[in-house]
């Protein structure tokens, strides 16, 4: 008897192939929905191609901020000579950043790629900034933040109504929440990208998002009026997978949502 794996059939043919190999199709409509439909990708992400925070920074945070680096065709980021995500992620990046329009720098080519699949706007995570999530230097991790937002606001006003930025704020003091939500909002984002995994605080002590020391950060949150974001990614898996490990992946990331 075959095995059953000999007998899967894949569609389309030979599988879908990586992301950076697709092209849109739709010509501008979407099969199947009413005429006027607005298609909102509320999932998409974007790289970051150029180097803001070591640009942007003042002349005393410069060394403390990562830099923005092209490596193997992934766009990432690297803390002097140490990158600053792990390969696995590097490789995912790998399929998607050689794409044209995947990436801050080509954001004209980005709206016609999305109109040529019949996308009339997007709301776009960042990729290789999930790796300051984690990062030590919390004073760099909020200017970094701070920097990209004002970047996102220059990307929307160059496609206002199409593309919309989730922006990134301090989640780990009262003070700070409330001091990059209200910039945030000032400058025009709509939403924000909160952690799964709270990471630690300044005294390096886990954070735990339902203490009490956490009350000032939701009420900022509450006062701006801003919704919260939260995405996949964050819980890579803890043992070797030399099968299908991306897919293993993918389905391992609920597990930080089941969690929350």
């Amino acid at each position: 008897m075959a095995r059953q794996a000999d007998t899967l059939q894949l569609y389309p043919p030979g599988g879908p192939g990586a992301p950076k190999d697709r092209h849109g199709h739709a010509e501008g409509t979407v099969s199947g929905l009413p005429a006027g439909t607005k298609v909102f990708s509320a999932d998409n992400h974007i790289s970051l191609s150029e180097d803001i925070f070591f640009e942007r920074a003042p002349d005393s945070m410069k060394d403390r901020v990562p830099r923005v680096v092209n490596q193997d065709d992934a766009w990432t980021m690297n803390v002097g000579d140490r990158p600053l995500l792990p390969p696995g992620f590097t490789g995912v990046l790998m399929q998607y950043d050689p794409l044209p329009g995947s990436s801050t720098g080509d954001l004209d080519t980005r709206l016609a790629q999305l109109e040529g699949d019949g996308v009339t706007r997007e709301l776009a995570f960042p990729n290789a900034l999930l790796g300051l999530m984690g990062y030590p230097d919390l004073e760099a991790r909020e200017l970094s933040f701070r920097i990209y937002n004002e970047y996102l606001a220059e990307l929307q006003a160059r496609a206002p109504g199409r593309f919309y930025g989730v922006g990134l704020i301090n989640w780990w003091d009262g003070d700070g929440a409330r001091r990059t939500l209200t910039e945030l909002k000032a400058l025009g984002i709509t939403t924000f990208w909160l952690p799964l995994k709270a990471g630690n605080n300044a005294d390096g002590k886990a954070i735990d998002y339902n203490s009490r020391h956490m009350t000032p950060v939701w009420e900022a949150v509450e006062e701006s009026g801003l919704p919260v974001s939260h995405h996949i990614g964050e819980g890579m898996i803890s043992a070797p997978c030399a099968q299908n490990g991306y897919a293993v992946s993918m389905v391992h990331n609920a597990a930080p949502f089941r969690e929350m």
